[in-house]
């Protein structure tokens, strides 16, 4: 049976020691906190988890941690992203079998371009078995998978039910999904989330911020209610976050990694590289943007009038 994953599936930063090795202590700190503050799921490895600078080896074995760390409390989505679909397909047994509720995968950007071979790549994951499959439609210079792949897709693979939009002109794209399946292919995004008001008007019900998720869920829950003013206020409140945080994502996780040491959820704020330079200007406006985001997350709360 599908999990309701509407709200935040937040994706898991992946904690690296001095050394650059996975930090396994402070991977269990951060799922406990993702869990505190009310996420729906978890998603591990992703973009946001580095997965590109992770070992075949490491993409595995993070996913079992996280389900570990979790104690069956919150779901875990296991991300899949192979150099071909055989290679995914093994990652996705592993995640299936390690009990994750899920497979979130995208294909190299190699393939992109050719519609047959991001086809076949993706018909091969399933062919793991999964109950559920969410693609992920990342492109980060244009327009993403062509809206008739996606529906062959749809219309061919019973688990795929869940896409994630992360393109040009994302809002867009995910309207013209919900259309096109009549609202059968739920749409989620992290891109998104700097238009997440509209991004909520338009029918995407699932976000997947990295860290800094309380305001998020509270927002969502507001909207789910009814109560579009109060989702509105909430959202306002944090826009300088969201405006500085997506200058670019290296910074937007340099960030999130220092806001989670500063509340001694990790011993290092390390990244592997390459990593986009972080110079002292980023450094002294992100400290101070860190403490706007303590009194945020501590201060945003969700009337309980409706609950």
């Amino acid at each position: 049976m599908k999990p309701n994953l509407d709200g935040i599936a937040a994706i898991l930063l992946t904690p690296f020691d001095e050394t650059g090795s996975i930090d396994t202590e402070s991977l269990h700190q951060l799922v406990k906190w993702y869990q505190i503050n009310g996420v729906s799921a978890i998603v591990v490895p992703a973009v946001a988890s580095e997965v590109d600078k992770l070992s075949l080896l490491e993409r595995a074995w993070i996913v079992v941690e996280t389900i570990s760390a979790t104690q069956g409390k919150t779901p875990v989505i296991g991300g899949v992203l192979g150099d071909n679909g055989d290679d995914a397909a093994r990652l996705a047994e592993s995640a299936l079998k390690a009990g994750c509720c899920a497979v979130m995968c995208r294909a190299p950007e190699r393939i992109l371009g050719d519609v047959e071979k991001t086809y076949t790549y993706f018909a091969t994951i399933a062919s793991a078995g999964m109950e559920n499959l969410v693609i992920q439609d990342l492109s980060f210079r244009g327009g993403g998978l062509d809206l008739a792949l996606i529906l062959r897709l749809f219309e061919n693979i019973p688990a795929f039910r869940d896409i994630k939009v992360e393109v040009e002109m994302t809002n867009y794209k995910a309207t013209q999904i919900i259309a096109a399946t009549q609202g059968q292919l739920q749409v989620w995004s992290g891109w998104a989330l700097l238009q997440m008001i509209e991004t909520l008007d338009r029918g995407v019900r699932t976000f997947c911020p990295s860290a800094f998720h309380k305001p998020f869920v509270q927002i969502s829950k507001a909207y789910f209610a009814g109560d579009r003013r109060t989702a509105i206020e909430m959202f306002d409140t944090i826009l300088p976050y969201l405006a500085w945080s997506r200058q670019n994502s290296d910074i937007n996780l340099q960030l999130l990694k220092h806001f989670c040491a500063e509340l001694g959820l990790l011993t290092s704020s390390k990244m592997r590289a390459p990593v986009h330079p972080y110079d002292l200007h980023h450094e002294m406006y992100a400290n101070e943007l860190i403490q706007r985001m303590l009194v945020w997350q501590n201060n945003i709360e969700y009337p309980s009038r409706l609950e």
